[in-house]
């Protein structure tokens, strides 16, 4: 679109909320290109058409809430589009055109995905129907940090936990360190502390050793 007036927003822009809205609401922009930013509370009238580029990003990672995460920011970018007087229309990109969190996104049907997301949940002994914990584990390349692993592995199987993992994490490398993540799960919040205290000797004396181990109760991001 070479005539067109092209802004971006995203957390390496200079661009403010208070610019961006006094842009936003002038004809000085005809495309707004941004990350998930552009999504959070917003109110753009003049905006009718909205396009979501890979909207599959994010679903396949060891996130039993990435369904739900992709589902409300799909409703949220969604709602971008004819806020006003202007009729608004929504474009989407992704190789899943049949999956419940883009289909009920795409009609606004909390209810839909709701009872979809908790079935599955349920099906799979997830939250709200357990109790969980990650542990993630990171430290520079070396046997002592697969010696580690195998070492928390060994030990968590032998408890009355339901265990996942190690698996590589996400972000799997920040500053040279390689980061992993085992996923704890308990029907009873009580078996679940009591396993992880039984745990702490084991952390104190990984993390003399530099490899770091973090235990995150009721976790809310793995990555």
């Amino acid at each position: 679109f070479p005539n067109a007036k092209i802004i971006r927003l995203d957390q390496d822009s200079a661009l403010g909320a208070q610019e961006l809205h006094q842009l936003m609401h002038s004809d000085q922009v005809d495309i707004l290109i941004g990350t998930q930013m552009v999504t959070k509370g917003h109110d753009f009238p003049r905006v009718t058409l909205v396009g979501v580029i890979d909207a599959d990003v994010g679903v396949d990672l060891p996130d039993f809430r990435a369904n739900e995460r992709s589902f409300q920011l799909l409703s949220q970018v969604a709602g971008r589009a004819g806020r006003a007087h202007l009729e608004g229309e929504v474009i989407v990109q992704t190789y899943r055109p049949q999956e419940e969190r883009l289909l009920a996104a795409m009609s606004h049907d909390y209810q839909r995905f709701f009872l979809y997301e908790m079935t599955l949940r349920e099906v799979l002994s997830y939250p709200p129907f357990s109790y969980v914990a990650n542990i993630r584990i990171q430290g520079l390349p070396s046997e002592h940090l697969r010696q580690t692993l195998e070492l928390f592995s060994n030990h968590l199987n032998q408890t009355h936990l339901r265990v996942r993992g190690p698996i590589i994490a996400p972000i799997n490398v920040f500053k040279g360190q390689e980061r992993w993540i085992i996923l704890l799960i308990s029907e009873q919040r009580s078996t679940l502390h009591t396993e992880l205290n039984k745990l702490k000797p084991l952390l104190k004396k990984q993390n003399k050793l530099n490899v770091r181990c973090i235990i995150d109760v009721d976790p809310v991001d793995f990555s």
